[in-house]
């Protein structure tokens, strides 16, 4: 069904999504390591939303 299909196509892009943020935020917290313990904190959530 076509609604089917979009889903699939939506929760996809959706996927994408989360993998260009998941970069983008992992990059951004390599340069964050000169502050480290603020780096480590938030880079486990990041991970954490990134795993689910």
């Amino acid at each position: 069904s076509t609604i089917g299909k979009n889903g699939f196509h939506i929760s996809q892009r959706v996927s994408e999504f989360n993998k260009t943020v998941c970069h983008y935020a992992e990059q951004t917290f390599a340069k964050l390591k000169k502050t480290a313990a603020y780096s480590a904190k938030f880079n486990e959530k990041a991970k954490n939303k990134c795993h689910e």
